[in-house]
């Protein structure tokens, strides 16, 4: 599943590229970019 809001682990999919051709998808994912605010861990359950 892709991230949508928040990226909930390491190795989370936060985008993907189709494409007629490999140079094309490479040119594709070149322009991506992501920027990511780091949050604290939750280490209880019950904290939201």
């Amino acid at each position: 599943m892709m991230a949508s809001d928040k990226v909930l682990f390491k190795g989370h999919p936060v985008a993907a590229v189709a494409a007629v051709n490999a140079h094309v998808a490479e040119s594709a994912m070149a322009l991506i970019e992501v920027d990511y605010e780091v949050l604290d861990a939750v280490i209880d359950v019950r904290r939201q």
